[in-house]
């Protein structure tokens, strides 16, 4: 632990020194938010704590995936292809500490701007609720480390580092557009839910309308998630690849 610590440090260290993650992570959804609400924030509506819940969705969601994607997988790729990985991978001699450590930095940099996104709407709607404070930080707990965990894929893709850029604003994009879709047919179903927007989506749903199956189901691919993160973890190669696309 003392590693991942130290790990932790180094990368709150980083993160204090460039501050566009922040742009994406916070800037972005706060100003759309803005857009998409000003008519009912003009008319000073007031909202029920499960109708703001789901005005949130999709706010919450583009947060954890937004800072999952920007703030650990293209940090923790950028700094292979320049070879810190290494280094840093003879220091603390696991894999995994290299990926846990800005990940468990970046759940608690999500669970703050997301509380904080939440404190700000509530404000806005006029509904104080320290109910939905509690679900938005069950929310998040849920979902991050899936979500990082799906991603962990892209570690494994033999591409240059512009491409990874490019790859990775391709998949917020899809994920955040397509947060809403369901299917009818469960393996579909199931498989859609791979999508972290979609999944948040169904966390959401099974807050407020709870079903033994729904939270199976979501606890499955949480699991199957966290696995493949795992395996990412385990098999990701700490050294640049001289032939990528």
């Amino acid at each position: 632990m003392k590693k991942i610590r130290a790990l932790m440090k180094f990368d709150l260290e980083d993160l204090l020194d460039n501050r566009l993650a922040f742009v994406y992570a916070v800037i972005f959804p706060l100003l759309f938010f803005a857009m998409s609400n000003w008519k009912n924030i003009m008319a000073q509506q007031t909202y029920g704590t499960g109708k703001l819940i789901i005005l949130l969705t999709p706010y919450l969601a583009y947060v954890v995936l937004s800072n999952a994607l920007n703030s650990v997988v293209l940090m923790v790729f950028s700094r292979r292809e320049m070879g810190f990985l290494k280094m840093y991978y003879f220091i603390v001699e696991r894999r995994s500490y290299l990926m846990l450590a800005p990940e468990i930095l970046y759940y608690f940099i999500s669970l703050i701007e997301c509380l904080g996104f939440t404190l700000l709407a509530m404000v806005v709607f006029h509904n104080l609720s320290l109910l939905l404070l509690l679900e938005v930080l069950l929310i998040i707990s849920i979902i991050y480390f899936p979500t990082c965990g799906i991603l962990s894929i892209l570690y494994l893709l033999p591409i240059r580092q512009a491409s990874m850029t490019a790859l990775s604003g391709g998949v917020l994009l899809l994920s955040v557009l397509t947060y809403s879709y369901t299917a009818a047919f469960m393996p579909l179903r199931a498989l859609t839910m791979l999508n972290p927007t979609i999944l948040t989506s169904n966390v959401i749903e099974n807050i407020l309308e709870p079903t033994l199956f729904g939270w199976g189901l979501v606890v499955g691919i949480g699991a199957v998630d966290c696995v493949i993160g795992y395996l990412c973890m385990a098999h990701m190669p700490i050294m640049s690849k001289s032939q990528r696309v």
